[in-house]
């Protein structure tokens, strides 16, 4: 494509954003440098990398950041992931008893 991936960045700043922070904030201002106007590039993503850069700001900024990064972006992320591949009421479902799911009518 004549430029470098941006992926490359966004999967390393998920991956080292619980212990390396300050690292995982740099990635991902580099992926918005290198996604800002592509029009191959989707709007979504866009803005949920902007969320996580704002509440990883907000993080470095606080005396325990690791401790920070987990309660704010890695919990709050898990529950955007949720909504987003489990759409409607946003309850949970019940975990499996024994590899059954726990209301049979619910598969």
């Amino acid at each position: 494509a004549g430029r470098p991936d941006p992926d490359i960045y966004y999967c390393r700043a998920v991956i080292e954003v619980r212990e390396h922070p300050e690292a995982s904030m740099r990635d991902l201002q580099r992926y918005m440098s290198l996604t800002a106007g592509h029009a191959d590039v989707v709007e979504a993503k866009q803005q949920r990398v902007q969320q996580t850069i704002d509440l990883l700001a907000a993080c470095l900024k606080e005396a325990d950041a690791r401790a920070c990064v987990q309660r704010e972006v890695v919990q709050k992320a898990k529950a955007l992931a949720f909504r987003e591949h489990f759409p409607g009421d946003g309850a949970a479902p019940a975990p499996p008893v024994n590899g059954q799911p726990a209301d049979p009518r619910k598969k």
